[in-house]
């Protein structure tokens, strides 16, 4: 989802994009700063345990679980309707039975497999995904003949012309803006599929060092999307 998507918002509107770049880093930067270490140092094994440790209060628990529910479920949704579309255009099958076999097929892998399970498909999706976008980049270069030419095609097709780099493509108020950026970043710190992950880690030194890979994938994939795959998408999909 975030592949695609942000590609897409390149798309449409351009350079603004790197608002979507730049702020979930930050949040991640304030996660390394904030919550790894203390969240393992306390010595509990699940994000109830922690907030009503800190709270005193075991409502604290159901609180901590419904969120959690609802904001995985918000995920899942946008996953699932990302990847029906994807296996529905790959295979013919229908957008409904795409994503039926997907969840059912990840629903079996994860209930036989466990976190174990889940960690080693989240490698190799990460795998995958760098291979992928680093891949796109080098061949958007190769076939347009380096970023010069690239830029150059971008301005010439999008409608927003050399506009198209510069910022306030979403045309958001700086109110707008730095609600948007806080949100993003901030957001990232409450997340209960992140959180979760510093349960699985044997220490708050090996839950820091997960944040830094963490951080340093994520910030070059981003980079290469900005830099080259959006700019790709612009230059041999638009007018097509």
């Amino acid at each position: 989802t975030t592949l695609l998507g942000t590609t897409a918002l390149f798309y449409g509107k351009g350079a603004d994009t790197a608002l979507y770049y730049i702020c979930p880093l930050v949040g991640f930067a304030l996660m390394l700063l904030l919550i790894a270490a203390p969240l393992r140092r306390l010595g509990r094994f699940t994000i109830g345990d922690v907030m009503t440790a800190k709270l005193g209060d075991e409502r604290m628990r159901l609180f901590s679980g419904a969120s959690s529910i609802v904001i995985a479920l918000i995920y899942l949704i946008a996953q699932m309707v990302g990847a029906g579309t994807l296996i529905s255009a790959l295979f013919g099958l229908s957008f409904t039975a795409a994503v039926l076999t997907v969840g059912g097929l990840v629903t079996v892998y994860v209930a036989f497999g466990g976190m174990l399970a889940a960690t080693w498909g989240q490698i190799v999706k990460a795998v995958l995904l760098v291979a992928s976008v680093a891949g796109m980049s080098l061949l958007v270069l190769v076939q347009i003949g380096g970023p010069a030419a690239l830029y150059d095609r971008v301005a010439e097709l999008h409608p927003l012309g050399v506009r198209v780099f510069d910022a306030g493509g979403f045309q958001m108020d700086l109110f707008s803006s730095l609600s948007f950026a806080l949100g993003q970043s901030l957001g990232i710190l409450g997340l209960p599929h992140l959180l979760i992950r510093f349960f699985t880690v044997p220490d708050e030194a090996a839950a820091r060092k997960s944040v830094v890979v963490a951080v340093w994938i994520i910030g070059g994939v981003f980079a290469l999307l900005f830099a080259f795959v959006g700019p790709g998408a612009i230059a041999f999909v638009m007018g097509d």
